[in-house]
């Protein structure tokens, strides 16, 4: 039996945690690990000479991104003692491609997916070649970066899945399709992109999808946050009559796409909704919308022409920054509001023309600086 003071270190030990910068790499990582009950938050993060980790039984927790973009790993083996294994802990491990656990009543690896048995989570999937993977039933949640720059084509969701969001499948430029089991009460897949089971929200659309048009369904009257964020191959796509509202980052760095065309249906253009759409040429905007979101047209360099339609009331912060091509602007009559840089970094022949706009600083030079740095000179509607 331990005398008291044995029991006391290993107490202490239990307690111990490897924080972020202690480990040097002069020592054997796993000899290193032996002495640490925890393994902190970023503790080994960007450590590009790990490969492969076999992490103690002395080892009880691991904190959240603890080995965040040690993008050489490749192996992690986590023993059956293991009690709390946390969120987004390997995000940047995109060649991690064996995760091996012990025999443990919270935690276990299914067909290259790692989950949380207590709360029915997806932590991680190895980054295997394979194109398919299929979430096993019972899991609710898909946790951020669950799937980090996976290979796999194909997702399929079991009837159980009830949450998860854009990041969960963070940069997966070879995923083509998603499948949702028909039971599922909260998603539905229609032409392989994910929709709400109403099918009134498109939710996201796989951005390794090769389709270069895309119509949206008829059903549809929300586009959801980042939902076609990075689509690699879209060149353009057709919108319903019925749609309201596009979300916030639903299509940046969509930098195939070259034209827009928005039905009068839509309201609102959200916050950085087509920020980085580099090769976007020409947008035809919503009769009735009412507000163009902060940065939402930021970085397109190559718009050329706009017309703000007359019902619209605020343009937001840095909404068209850096639209380096854009040549002419024509501001309607309800404008009350525009946000700080809005026109910043746009080339100094920019023509911005106020028709009978309401906004209260019309007729402010410096206000006018504020919003366009290089075309104060340019405005035609000023008293």
């Amino acid at each position: 039996e331990p005398s008291g003071n044995t029991q006391r270190e290993i107490i202490s030990l239990d307690n111990k945690e490897v924080t972020k910068g202690l480990y040097d790499g002069n020592e054997d990582i796993n000899r290193f690990l032996s002495k640490y009950g925890i393994i902190g938050y970023k503790a080994f993060a960007a450590n590009k000479n790990l490969q492969s980790v076999e992490v103690s039984e002395r080892v009880k927790k691991i904190r959240s991104k603890a080995f965040m973009n040690c993008s050489n790993l490749h192996t992690i083996k986590i023993s059956s003692s293991i009690e709390s294994i946390a969120e987004q802990v390997f995000d940047g491990c995109f060649k991690l491609e064996n995760i091996i656990i012990g025999s443990n009543n919270h935690y276990c690896v299914t067909n290259n997916i790692l989950i949380d048995k207590s709360e029915r989570k997806v932590l991680r999937v190895a980054n295997k070649v394979t194109t398919e993977v299929a979430i096993p039933d019972g899991i609710s949640i898909i946790c951020d970066r669950a799937f980090d720059r996976d290979l796999t084509e194909k997702i399929t969701l079991s009837k159980s899945v009830a949450q998860f969001s854009q990041k969960s499948f963070f940069e997966c430029y070879k995923l083509k399709e998603f499948y949702v089991d028909g039971k599922n009460p909260v998603y539905a897949s229609m032409g392989g992109v994910l929709h709400s089971k109403d099918r009134t929200k498109l939710i996201l659309y796989p951005i390794g999808k090769e389709d270069t048009n895309y119509f949206l369904e008829d059903n549809v009257v929300e586009i959801g946050n980042s939902a076609f964020s990075k689509a690699a191959h879209l060149i353009s796509i057709t919108f319903n009559s019925m749609i309201k509202n596009i979300g916030t980052r639903a299509f940046e760095y969509c930098q195939s796409l070259e034209s827009i065309m928005l039905p009068g249906s839509i309201e609102r253009i959200g916050e950085r909704a087509f920020q980085y759409c580099t090769k976007l040429r020409s947008v035809m905007l919503s009769r009735n919308i009412n507000e163009i979101g902060d940065f939402a047209f930021c970085e397109c360099e190559n718009l050329e022409n706009i017309s703000i339609p007359k019902n619209v009331e605020r343009i937001g912060n840095s909404a068209f920054l850096n639209c380096k091509k854009l040549e002419k602007v024509i501001i309607q009559d309800n404008v009350r509001h525009i946000g700080e840089a809005a026109f910043n970094g746009c080339q100094s022949s920019l023509l911005l023309k106020l028709e009978n706009s309401n906004t209260e600083k019309k007729n402010d030079v410096i206000w006018f600086s504020t919003i366009c740095d290089r075309c104060s000179e340019n405005i035609v509607g000023r008293s």
